[in-house]
C-alpha cells in the first residue's frame, strides 16, 4: 500500500510540469498579443495617467483567463515603476474573440522628478514598459505568463494661464457703465492646443456680469498666448448698489472661470479655469 502511495506520489510529480508546460504551450499557440495604443487620461499639472493598451487575440474554442500581470516602466532611462499583481476576478479572452488588456502607469510629477531628475524642464519624456501578462485555461490564479513591451512618450502638462488686464472704463454713472475686459490665455506647453470651447463666467466687485463663450475653433501654438475682449455694457440698478463705488478706486476685485475644451497629441480634454484677484481700473477720461 505504501509503495502504491509513494508510486502515484511520483507520478504525480512528473506529471505537474508536463502539465504547466502544456497549458505554457497551449497559451503561446492560441494567444496573441500586441500593441494597441497609449492613453493619456486624468491630466493636470500634478501628473497625469498613462495607459499601455495590449490588444489579446484568442484563436482557440475554449476561453482563456487574464490571472495577473507584472510590468516596469523606464523614463527618459530610469527606472520609475515596478507593479506585480494577481487580479481578483480574472478578465476573460472569449473563444475566437478578443479584449484589449490596460496597462495603467500613474505619473506624478513631483516623484517623476525626485526619480528622475533628468526630467526637469522636459516638454515631454520618452518611456518604455517591459513586463508580462499571466493566462490561465481556469479561471484560477496562476497560469502561464507571456511577454510584453512597448514605448512611447508622455508630456510634462502646464497649466493653461489666465492674465486678466486692467479694466477700461468708458463711461461710468450711478445708474450703469461701459467698459472693456481684457484677458489673455497663455498655453505654456512645449505643444499646441486645438481650442473647441472656452467658456467663462466674470466677475467684478463679487458680482456676476457676463457669462457665455469666450472663444471657440481656436489654435493655440507651443508657448504663446491670446488676449480676448469681452465689452460690457452694464446696468447698476440690476447688478446692485456696490458696483460703481467699487470701480472709483484705482483696483476692483475680479474672479474669470471657466473651463476649456481643447485637443493636442495627446488626445482630448476639459478643464477647469480660474483666476481671482484685483485688477487695475482705468477710470473714464
Amino acid at each position: 500500500m505504501i509503495r502504491r502511495a509513494a508510486l502515484c506520489t511520483a507520478v504525480l510529480a512528473a506529471a505537474l510540469p508536463l502539465a504547466v508546460q502544456t497549458v505554457e504551450a497551449s497559451a503561446k499557440r492560441d494567444l496573441a498579443v500586441t500593441f494597441y495604443e497609449k492613453r493619456i487620461q486624468d491630466m493636470s499639472s500634478a501628473g497625469l495617467t498613462v495607459g499601455f493598451v495590449f490588444k489579446v487575440a484568442n484563436s482557440a474554442s475554449t476561453a482563456w483567463y487574464l490571472t495577473g500581470n507584472d510590468y516596469r516602466v523606464v523614463v527618459d532611462n530610469v527606472s520609475y515603476i515596478a507593479l506585480d499583481k494577481d487580479l481578483g476576478e480574472p478578465i476573460v479572452i472569449p473563444p475566437s474573440g478578443s479584449a484589449l488588456i490596460s496597462l495603467p502607469v500613474k505619473v506624478t510629477y513631483a516623484r517623476l522628478l525626485q526619480a528622475v531628475p533628468s526630467a526637469a524642464g522636459k516638454a515631454k519624456l520618452s518611456c518604455y514598459l517591459i513586463g508580462g501578462l499571466t493566462f490561465s485555461d481556469e479561471p484560477t490564479p496562476g497560469g502561464s505568463r507571456l511577454s510584453v513591451a512597448c514605448s512611447g512618450d508622455f508630456p510634462v502638462f502646464r497649466d493653461i494661464e489666465l492674465i486678466p488686464l486692467p479694466l477700461e472704463v468708458k463711461d461710468a454713472t450711478i445708474g450703469g457703465g461701459d467698459m472693456t475686459f481684457k484677458i489673455a490665455v497663455r498655453n505654456g506647453n512645449g505643444f499646441g492646443l486645438e481650442v473647441g470651447k472656452l467658456r467663462y463666467v466674470l466677475e467684478l466687485g463679487g458680482v456676476a456680469v457676463s457669462e457665455g463663450l469666450l472663444a471657440s475653433g481656436l489654435s493655440l501654438a507651443a508657448e504663446s498666448e491670446k488676449e480676448f475682449v469681452v465689452e460690457l455694457l452694464l446696468d447698476f440698478f440690476e447688478l446692485g448698489p456696490s458696483l460703481y463705488p467699487a470701480l472709483q478706486k484705482p483696483d476692483i476685485p475680479c474672479k474669470f472661470s471657466g473651463t476649456i475644451e481643447f485637443s493636442s497629441e495627446w488626445g482630448r480634454f476639459t478643464m477647469p479655469l480660474e483666476k481671482s484677484g484685483p485688477i487695475p481700473v482705468s477710470p473714464a477720461r
